[in-house]
């Protein structure tokens, strides 16, 4: 039996153990039910932003390796953009909890939308930035980036022009 293996099996022991406490399922328990009163169950949109989030984690991460531009202030900046977008996500569902029919769905609907649309020009741009540097083009993901840039702005305007009748 080599090294790693007794360090994984002691590794698997201890977790085994922690697990089998109640204090630990406790913890756990009372974790799971903070996060899902605060965001809610997990739908289709919520999905789809942890995916594009990832996402865009991942392919910007690779881009920073490749031009070797990796840096902690960097990182720092990408965990207060997601603790953002998490009070965004809580914002949204406890609008829709609030139990006013259109006005909390529209705000979380909006929320997941500007994420949503976001993190895919994010991604698009992160993917592209890597073609260029390798000096590959891919028109289609420039159109696509240009679309996705323009339904960015439609959403910020319609939002604007509603921040703008709301005020007296």
């Amino acid at each position: 039996m080599c090294v790693m293996d007794e360090v994984r099996d002691s590794l698997v022991g201890v977790l085994q153990r922690l697990v089998e406490l109640p204090l630990w399922k406790a913890l756990a328990g009372a974790l799971v039910a903070t996060v899902h009163f605060l965001v809610g169950d997990v739908t289709p949109a919520l999905r789809a932003i942890l995916v594009l989030v990832a996402l865009d984690w991942v392919t910007g991460f690779c881009y920073a390796l490749i031009r070797r531009e990796v840096s902690s202030h960097r990182l720092f900046r990408g965990s207060v953009k997601l603790a953002i977008y998490l009070i965004l996500i809580i914002l949204g569902h406890q609008c829709a909890m609030s139990g006013i029919p259109v006005a909390g769905m529209g705000v979380a609907g909006l929320i997941e939308g500007y994420l949503l649309l976001t993190e895919a020009v994010s991604v698009a741009e992160n993917l592209d930035r890597i073609a260029l540097h390798y000096d590959i083009t891919l028109p289609f993901l420039q159109h696509l980036l240009k679309y996705l840039k323009h339904q960015e702005r439609i959403q910020i305007r319609s939002v604007r022009r509603r921040d703008e009748s709301a005020d007296p």
